[in-house]
């Protein structure tokens, strides 16, 4: 996918070219934080969190959560009730591993295959 990021798009982005190594579609995310605190290079209205109890894997954690609070609009996808999860507008319920047939790919030339263990939820 980050192929088709064309170099106008990437220098958009935020916190695009700071980081040669993840010069791809992944924002790092101290930048992101940055960049919802200040608005630039241009506002940050709304989140989508995925599996990742952002709140607290970073250093700042008030930070974070003050970030979190200035955004219009918080989504999150998540399999428990995280301290992230609790500053959310919506929250979706995510499935896990367990509740999937699934291939996975390790990008390491090896891959599995995943049965589902449990019943779907709904």
């Amino acid at each position: 996918m980050h192929e088709r990021i064309t170099p106008e798009l990437k220098a958009r982005m935020v916190g695009g070219g700071k980081y040669k190594v993840l010069d791809t579609a992944v924002i790092h995310p101290r930048h992101l934080l940055d960049a919802i605190m200040s608005d630039e290079p241009y506002p940050i209205r709304a989140l989508f969190v995925m599996g990742s109890n952002t709140l607290l894997n970073q250093t700042d954690p008030i930070r974070t959560a003050q970030a979190f609070k200035k955004v219009e609009f918080t989504a999150v996808a998540e399999l428990f009730m995280t301290p992230t999860a609790q500053l959310a507008d919506i929250l979706l319920p995510a499935s896990s591993w367990l509740e999937n047939d699934e291939v996975a790919d390790t990008h390491m030339g090896w891959v599995a295959l995943i049965r589902q263990k449990v019943e779907q939820i709904g």
